[in-house]
């Protein structure tokens, strides 16, 4: 068995991770909210939608369950460095779309400060485990992602409120795993 991580610190991770999946639950409903009739329609769906470089938590369980902690807290690390940059746009988007949408708003900020938080843990995590923190792109917005129309802005919003709350998944389920593997 690999020498125990220290559950203390895997602990607090684990916990603002679970805070920050129900907040962004509360975040996408509260989204969907402001978008109009489209967005409220429960035929609404998100098969295909996909952002460019937008990361994705899909894998394979046979994968997932083999990641060494490096690789599951590095992709963790990666992952919220690029939503922390697609939910700051989405921020703007929604404040001017929606400058009454002040519950949203107040969301939004909250949400971006609590990732903020989150890649702040998990490096400091990472260095006292004596692990590489990956490197990540310094910007990963494409291009043109200023000047698309609203409706596209307003999907671009669902799709990052989604794929967030997805990866939030991830993470307490990363966590939970790392907890009861590396107990002491």
């Amino acid at each position: 068995m690999s020498a125990p991580l220290p559950v203390t610190t895997i602990s607090q991770i684990y916990s603002l991770a679970v805070l920050l999946r129900t907040n962004t639950a509360q975040l996408l409903t509260t989204y969907l909210k402001y978008q109009g009739s489209a967005f409220s329609d429960r035929g609404l769906s998100h098969r295909g939608l996909q952002l460019t470089g937008l990361p994705v938590t899909a894998v394979s369980f046979c994968a997932w369950r083999q990641q060494s902690v490096e690789e599951r807290l590095g992709e963790n690390f990666k992952a919220y460095s690029a939503y922390i940059e697609f939910l700051q746009l989405v921020t703007d988007d929604q404040t001017a779309l929606n400058p009454t949408a002040l519950d949203l708003l107040k969301l939004l900020r909250k949400t971006h400060s609590q990732i903020r938080m989150l890649i702040g843990k998990l490096a400091g995590f990472m260095t006292g485990l004596g692990l590489t923190i990956p490197e990540v792109a310094v910007d990963r917005l494409p291009a043109g992602s200023l000047s698309e129309s609203n409706w596209e802005r307003k999907i671009r919003g669902y799709v990052v409120c989604l794929g967030l709350t997805k990866w939030l998944e991830r993470t307490v389920r990363d966590l939970t795993f790392l907890k009861k593997k590396h107990r002491q």
